[in-house]
């Protein structure tokens, strides 16, 4: 009996030790360990003021009041410069850089996403085909090109295509949109 009683206080004190030093180890918020010792990022805390997860690809859309994950939604613009990027740097991850579109529903409203802004661009539609606000133009006939400034910035993806496989003399200077 006693030796009974020895074992199951042993075993009771060695699992309140580990459970001690479990619960007293200080723990990293986002990242947790694996088995082979390695740090995994968790997705998920960061949630945006409109509480959209970024890391897992949410952004807050305007035009749908809602969290959307625009690159399943929208539709991609590439630099108009895409093809000096690409042959710049290898590296260089284009879907990074790309612009999304998203169109409300009588397509009055255009809402532009660029990863270098916070916010997304709500355009108001002022003709047939072109878009503004601010300083940005969205120009949507033959195709889509988006403009600070009057300079192109992002056109549509098959521009670039035709570009880089020549079946197109695509000068980024003859899509400058004047009002």
């Amino acid at each position: 009996m006693r030796k009974s009683l020895l074992f199951f206080g042993g075993m009771f004190l060695a699992s309140s030790l580990v459970a001690c030093d479990y619960i007293l180890k200080p723990k990293s918020k986002n990242k947790t360990t694996d088995t082979e010792g390695i740090e995994n990022i968790i997705l998920g805390p960061d949630n945006d003021a409109n509480d959209c997860v970024a890391s897992a690809g949410y952004r807050w859309s305007e035009i749908d009041d809602s969290c959307i994950r625009i690159f399943e939604r929208g539709l991609r613009l590439v630099p108009a410069n895409a093809r000096e990027i690409a042959e710049d740097d290898d590296e260089v991850d284009l879907a990074k850089v790309n612009a999304y579109l998203l169109f409300n529903s009588d397509k009055t409203k255009a809402e532009v996403f660029l990863n270098a802004l916070p916010q997304s661009l709500v355009m108001q539609q002022t003709s047939d085909g072109l878009y503004v606000f601010e300083n940005w133009q969205l120009q949507t006939t033959n195709g889509y090109r988006l403009s600070e400034n009057n300079i192109v910035k992002y056109v549509s993806p098959t521009a670039v295509e035709k570009q880089i496989d020549g079946s197109l003399e695509y000068d980024p200077s003859d899509a400058i949109i004047t009002q």
